[in-house]
């Protein structure tokens, strides 16, 4: 089991603001050469409207964190909700409004790779197939060790938590 607090992410910036990596695997996967099966990050959104990038091959999560977000997807309009990841096609085209300084987070992985994603109070897991992450919407027990708002625990083994957190199992 690995704690990865606020602190360790690794941080860069982008054209519409700050984006931190969370999670990659394999570890030594990389966003830019998208060698990599699963990512998972959060942004602080600085511009008011943004592009997606083209993510063939792949399937996308979003939700917001903080502040509101609105998806323009072939034609419609879909105002994001917090606690309800949001999925999609990594190949669609899409389009975003936010409020200034909205903070979103994201998953993207392979098309072909078996990902469970939920937002949870409670719970209790067997082992995953790879790993379980979960990241805490709020302050977290997991596995008789804290976790706090916004913190991320990969897990080998088993989980219990306690609290909301977005639990992600492949």
């Amino acid at each position: 089991m690995k704690i990865i607090r606020s602190q360790d992410y690794l941080t860069n910036q982008w054209a519409g603001g700050i984006t931190r990596q969370l999670y990659i695997y394999p570890e030594n996967g990389s966003l830019a050469e998208r060698s990599f099966m699963l990512r998972i990050s959060s942004a602080v959104i600085d511009l008011t409207e943004s592009e997606f990038s083209d993510f063939s091959g792949f399937i996308r999560y979003i939700m917001p964190l903080d502040g509101d977000i609105r998806l323009i997807m072939q034609g419609r309009r879909i105002d994001l909700e917090k606690d309800n990841p949001f999925r999609f096609d990594g190949r669609e085209k899409v389009y975003s409004e936010n409020t200034k300084g909205a903070t979103d987070f994201n998953i993207i992985y392979q098309e072909n790779l078996s990902v469970d994603v939920c937002v949870v109070t409670e719970g209790i897991w067997e082992a995953a197939e790879h790993q379980t992450i979960v990241f805490a919407l709020e302050d977290c027990c997991v596995n008789d060790h804290s976790l706090g708002r916004h913190e991320t625990l990969v897990a080998n083994e088993g989980v219990s938590l306690e609290g909301k957190a977005v639990v992600i199992r492949f």
